[in-house]
């Protein structure tokens, strides 16, 4: 603790004169309070509006200044590596600066290499063009997208990382599928594709920062985390013509219902309780009719002219004599047809619909 229980040049202690001895105490704990700038686990009680001090209640140490109602934190010191790091970035004139020290003066801040790569991405969906970026274990990346030649900044942004010696690359913002250019790693997953949906070549524009994990202090955790709104358990609809989660989002995803061929719904109507698997195939009860125009009723006449000998048209007397005969045939009354219907349709009873996939993050 090097802050004085008092602070200042003693003058006078109850009406009486300081001795020598005791004013060179009070002003060498004084003098030792601004050499060591203040430095305690609290700030110090006769801290005005100014004062600046250092919070040594853990390491590293926060250099804090008093507005005069709170403490604003201006950096922290790091008694173990001797480094100072700033709450905010330092700015340096790149001019005065050869590339050694720039890289020292990013080193000491933590802040990111920054580089900028034009790639071509070939027309056609799904086709990618490589991005020349080898990659290392020891690199965090964010990269930035925007199409030359249209002033289309798409805002697409991602994270990439190295974790268990399998790369990771998460989406930040940006939109899927249409034309907008995207980031994939390729089929090996040791290197970078950007590609678009467009039938027609860009070349996309890549802007990277190159952060060193071995120097950590400056990257916020998340940037190491799966989205939040992708955690394991998570369910997500691939449609056709984007990329799959694991490519997005990064982790390990299966498929679900893959070999089922089956419709989604929600609740309420003829569904199945939510839960309650699969609803089984049905057609809504219907009738068909169907019917022949009546003739009424009528009778059938058989006409005969017999003139002798055998004829089925003839209906034979005694005697063999020629007669003429009209057969009436009963009625049968007024009377239908029965009609038969020919099958028509395909092997299922189906609305319009598009095949998705629907995919869970399992890791």
């Amino acid at each position: 603790m090097s802050q004085p229980t008092t602070w200042g040049v003693p003058r006078t202690d109850g009406g009486n004169e300081y001795t020598p001895e005791q004013f060179a105490e009070r002003a060498d704990d004084s003098f030792d309070a601004l050499l060591s700038l203040h430095k305690g686990n609290s700030r110090p009680a006769y801290a005005e509006a100014g004062t600046l001090w250092l919070d040594d209640s853990s390491t590293p140490w926060v250099m804090k200044l008093f507005d005069g109602s709170d403490d604003i934190t201006i950096g922290t010191v790091n008694p173990s590596d001797n480094k100072f790091t700033p709450s905010r970035a330092v700015l340096y004139e790149a001019q005065t600066l050869d590339s050694s020290q720039k890289a020292q003066a990013r080193a000491n801040i933590n802040a990111p290499e920054r580089i900028v790569l034009d790639v071509v991405a070939p027309g056609g969906a799904g086709v990618g063009g490589a991005v020349p970026l080898s990659l290392s274990n020891n690199k965090a990346y964010t990269i930035r997208l925007n199409t030359l030649g249209t002033g289309a900044r798409t805002g697409a942004v991602y994270n990439l990382w190295q974790e268990s010696l399998s790369w990771q690359l998460k989406r930040l913002s940006g939109i899927s599928g249409s034309n907008h250019p995207e980031l994939r790693l390729n089929s090996n997953g040791d290197g970078l594709e950007v590609f678009t949906q467009h039938e027609n070549s860009y070349t996309i524009r890549l802007h990277i920062d190159i952060w060193d994990t071995n120097n950590s202090q400056g990257i916020a955790e998340s940037f190491f985390a799966g989205p939040v709104s992708m955690p394991v358990g998570s369910t997500y609809i691939q449609m056709p013509g984007e990329a799959a989660p694991s490519t997005l989002f990064g982790g390990t995803w299966s498929l679900l219902f893959s070999n089922e061929g089956i419709f989604f719904r929600t609740e309420g109507g003829n569904a199945s309780s939510f839960g309650g698997g699969i609803q089984e195939d049905e057609l809504k009860s219907h009738t068909h009719s169907g019917s022949t125009n009546s003739a009424g009723e009528h009778t059938h006449s058989i006409p005969s002219n017999d003139s002798g000998g055998s004829s089925t048209n003839r209906v034979d007397t005694a005697g063999g004599a020629a007669i003429s005969h009209n057969l009436i045939v009963p009625s049968a009354g007024a009377h239908t047809h029965t009609l038969s219907i020919n099958a028509t349709g395909g092997s299922e009873t189906r609305p319009r619909n598009r095949t998705v996939r629907v995919w869970k993050r399992t890791a």
